[in-house]
């Protein structure tokens, strides 16, 4: 989530603003591009934070443009503004913290910096033309939402440049080789069997 694209919209909700756009366009650049999670944040700056957030939600839920903006996130950009109305924003950000494959391709950023969680959301699609209209090769975690993955997913084909989509089919690959009675899982959503029998 990026507030840069809504400047509009998160100006309503972060207070007095400068008229100038040079001006308010680096004060909207103050508020975070992240939603609730990952953050780190104490205890006592979370009280703090707590029910501002939940208070700017609300406000977010309730304003129509916001809404049909944020919809399903309003919570996440209500995170994001509280933390800018209560002062948490400086600081709060961790380029390398978070992963999203297929947009980064390594365990690293681009400054060699490890990333430290993988989120993982976006349709990772590929053909050969490197266009997405259609997919040679696709995964998509929404298409497991009535039926868990089976095993042995087929990995990305050799042209697919990216190493942390390998590295998430691969993942899940050995997660679901390891679990007995995967297949009968998968199959009726059940299990009758234990690693022992």
């Amino acid at each position: 989530m990026n507030p840069l694209e809504y400047p509009s919209i998160v100006r309503s909700f972060i207070g007095k603003v400068p008229e100038s756009e040079v001006l308010l366009a680096a004060q909207l650049a103050q508020v975070p591009r992240i939603g609730n999670s990952p953050t780190f944040i104490s205890v006592r700056d979370f009280r703090k934070l707590a029910p501002v957030w939940y208070n700017t939600t609300m406000e977010v839920f309730a304003d129509p443009q916001a809404y049909s903006a944020w919809n399903w996130i309003v919570e996440m950009y209500g995170y994001t503004l509280a933390t800018y109305r209560t002062g948490l924003h400086k600081g709060l950000l961790t380029q390398s913290f978070l992963a999203h494959p297929p947009f980064d391709d390594n365990l690293v950023n681009e400054a060699g910096q490890p990333y430290y969680l993988m989120h993982l959301t976006y349709p990772m699609r590929y053909n050969s033309s490197e266009t997405f209209e259609e997919a040679d090769w696709l995964f998509d975690k929404r298409s497991y939402g009535e039926r868990p993955p089976p095993r042995n997913l087929p990995l990305p084909p050799a042209y697919v440049n990216n190493g942390l989509v390998a590295l998430v089919i691969n993942m899940l690959n050995e997660a679901t080789n390891a679990i007995p009675c995967w297949d009968e899982y998968v199959a009726t959503l059940s299990v009758t069997c234990t690693a022992q029998n």
